[in-house]
């Protein structure tokens, strides 16, 4: 975590650094990442030699979302898919 984010409580710090990673961003065989989630734990705070900035190991759930190809057949419904409402327009 860089330093201008240390005066920050903890875990907003960690979640600013997280999405500054990881927002909007294809992540390799996963998919893109819509948001963080949630922070579900926080270990170490560790300051290495020659560096200005802490290391922490932390668990984190990102909401992604991840492309399949479907075919989607609906006559005057809505499916709920992966949380978008998708409607067939008539």
């Amino acid at each position: 975590m860089p330093p201008h984010l240390l005066s920050r409580p903890l875990l907003d710090a960690i979640k600013a650094e997280l999405e500054r990673l990881f927002l909007d961003k294809v992540i390799a065989n996963l998919g893109l990442c819509v948001s963080v989630y949630d922070i579900r734990s926080v270990e170490g705070g560790s300051i290495h030699a020659g560096e200005g900035c802490s290391t922490y190991r932390v668990t984190r759930a990102l909401t992604l979302f991840i492309p399949q190809a479907q075919v989607l057949e609906c006559c005057g419904c809505v499916i709920m898919l992966y949380g978008w409402k998708i409607r067939e327009v008539l």
